[in-house]
């Protein structure tokens, strides 16, 4: 049986703000909960509403340069630089803790409120907020990161609703996280549906669902701490990894 790929690049860089191979430990590998205070504050949505952006310009064609808050803790410090490791090892993404001319940016490592981070980059100093446990959820770290890198939520895919089910309580409580990106302003670079991908969200917490796969033996699999293959595949595709890709694979997609 096929087994069923999905996440996708968004190659329309915008300033949406979002919710490896790494060893982790049992506990940082289970998909923690996406505590709905940290999507919202007085009920009201702390991310702003998505803007497309088509200029290909928005990739971080230099690498990624990031500065620390000065109220980070150390703590924090080594969660973003660990996370950062995750996807640069398997890519030809380069991070340098710098700061650089702020026509072409760089992320601003914070502890603002939670975690949250723009898709692609924004040619400017750009907040990226990680939480103070980070330690016990580098997952949350990484996946923010791909937000950076150009990565929107893999279950806003075009085609989701082949694959996942959305619960009522989910999208009236988080409907911004479960929105549909049309294709138009989208590529997938061939990958199918992966919900295995860092950028999926896990199906729920204790007793609240919020999605249900339309094959229940990924229920428990939905939301990775770890980076997926397609994470991978999209990232070393879109920026031209080619030398890395090609020792990945070639292709996508399993059998």
């Amino acid at each position: 049986m096929t087994r069923i790929l999905f996440t996708f690049l968004c190659v329309i860089w915008s300033s949406e703000l979002c919710r490896g191979q790494e060893a982790l430990s049992v506990e940082e590998s289970t998909p923690k909960p996406f505590q709905v205070g940290e999507l919202f504050s007085n009920g009201e949505r702390k991310k702003r509403q998505v803007t497309i952006d088509t200029d290909q310009h928005r990739k971080w064609s230099e690498g990624v340069y990031y500065v620390f808050n000065s109220t980070i803790s150390n703590t924090m410090k080594d969660c973003f630089r660990k996370a950062a490791e995750v996807w640069s090892r398997d890519t030809c993404i380069d991070f340098k803790e710098s700061k650089i001319d702020s026509t072409y940016g760089y992320l601003f490592v914070t502890d603002d409120d939670g975690y949250y981070s723009h898709v692609g980059r924004l040619g400017d100093e750009q907040p990226i907020s990680i939480g103070n446990k980070c330690d016990k959820e580098i997952g949350r770290v990484i996946h923010e990161v791909g937000h950076a890198l150009g990565l929107y939520h893999a279950h806003s895919r075009f085609d989701r609703n082949k694959y996942v089910t959305v619960m009522p309580d989910a999208m009236e409580k988080l409907g911004k996280e479960f929105e549909i990106i049309g294709k138009e302003n989208l590529t997938d670079y061939g990958t199918e549906y992966d919900y295995g991908s860092i950028m999926h969200y896990p199906s729920g917490y204790d007793d609240n669902r919020m999605l249900v796969p339309a094959d229940e033996h990924y229920r428990q699999t939905m939301g990775s701490a770890m980076l997926s293959f397609t994470d991978l595949w999209l990232i070393n595709t879109h920026y031209g990894c080619l030398g890395i890709f090609n020792r990945l694979s070639t292709s996508p997609k399993y059998n």
